[in-house]
């Protein structure tokens, strides 16, 4: 398929990418019931969240941890989610 446009949005004009991680995280925490498996507060989950997920992009971009690193650690972390409940 060749592209007509190709957009780049770099101060979040079109896209804001923040409160989209945000909505569809609090859809997460509520369809796998995390209040349910022992996680106090969506504000809870989402400033741990927040502070790994921007730890582990921090390591990324200064090459600590190859292309499919973060996939690996989250997929990790699903399952440990998983083991709580």
């Amino acid at each position: 398929m060749k592209y007509q446009h190709l957009f780049f949005d770099l101060d979040h004009t079109l896209w804001d990418f923040e409160t989209n991680a945000k909505e569809s995280l609090q859809d997460l925490y509520t369809a796998h019931n995390l209040v349910g498996r022992g996680v106090e507060s969506f504000d809870h989950f989402f400033d741990h969240y927040s502070a790994h997920n921007h730890r582990l992009w921090d390591r990324y971009t200064k090459g600590f941890i190859k292309h499919t690193g973060p996939v690996e650690r989250r997929t990790s972390s699903r399952r440990a989610v998983r083991r709580v409940g």
